[in-house]
């Protein structure tokens, strides 16, 4: 783990991170929580570049019915 955040009411976060690539995981009651994948085997990728903001967006819906 690099980080560990909490989001406010709203569910915004922000980090800082050094250059790189990353998986980002939510918490959830009964443990972690990611829906998105690649084919790097990272969960929710996230590449972060020198002097850049990356926004992204982590939608929970394992409890969702469609």
């Amino acid at each position: 783990m690099v980080a560990e955040i909490q989001t406010d009411e709203s569910g915004f976060f922000e980090v800082r991170l050094p250059p790189g690539s990353y998986s980002l995981f939510t918490v959830e009651e009964k443990g972690y929580f990611a829906n998105v994948f690649d084919l790097d085997s990272y969960v929710h990728p996230v590449t972060v570049k020198r002097n850049a903001w990356k926004t992204t967006q982590i939608t929970i819906d394992y409890m969702a019915s469609y």
